[in-house]
């Protein structure tokens, strides 16, 4: 019998359960789960991102004109990220089968994400903007553990029109192939 965890949104609820606590800020079961919640946690963290953003676009050879440019672009984007409420970050443990468990951490963040919509957030999977190694050191990570996205999670400002259904037919390739079974 594992124990609930809940993150709360004004009266609605993320659920994961059965769960083992890692600490008290994360979960286990065959991915792990960190939790920012705090603002000056959340904010330390930003600065940290901010800074190795700026550093990496400062060895770019490009001109003084097109770093200022993209660092305005991915500052603005990061300032999008952080100003969701909630930011989870997802780790799979490398022990438990190293061929396969990226792909468990790319469903659960999956699954997160499709139960923040259910209950009317919105959140995104991000990895270009968070490094693995300064994430993991800025949280104290073990090395045993693969970095697989970050989620902010949050009411969406807009959410994206569904698009027309298309037929079928129109993604469907039927290829017939020649041999014994034909």
């Amino acid at each position: 019998q594992g124990t609930r965890f809940e993150l709360g949104f004004t009266g609605k609820k993320l659920v994961f359960s059965p769960v083992n606590h890692f600490s008290d800020i994360s979960f286990s079961l065959l991915f792990n789960i960190f939790i920012i919640k705090e603002d000056n946690r959340k904010a330390n963290f930003k600065d940290k991102i901010v800074e190795n953003t700026i550093q990496t676009i400062n060895n770019l050879k490009i001109t003084e004109e097109e770093k200022e440019q993209r660092k305005k672009i991915i500052i603005e984007a990061l300032n999008k990220i952080f100003n969701a409420p909630l930011i989870i970050l997802l780790f799979v443990d490398v022990n438990t089968y190293p061929d396969l468990v990226i792909y468990d951490g790319a469903l659960a963040a999956q699954n997160i994400m499709l139960t923040a919509h259910a209950l009317g957030y919105g959140s995104s999977f991000q990895t270009s903007f968070f490094p693995e190694q300064i994430v993991k050191d800025f949280f104290s990570i073990p090395e045993d553990f693969k970095f697989i996205c970050a989620l902010p999670i949050g009411k969406a400002v807009q959410i994206p029109r569904i698009p027309e259904k298309k037929p079928l037919e129109t993604f469907i390739w039927k290829r017939i192939f020649t041999g014994i079974y034909q």
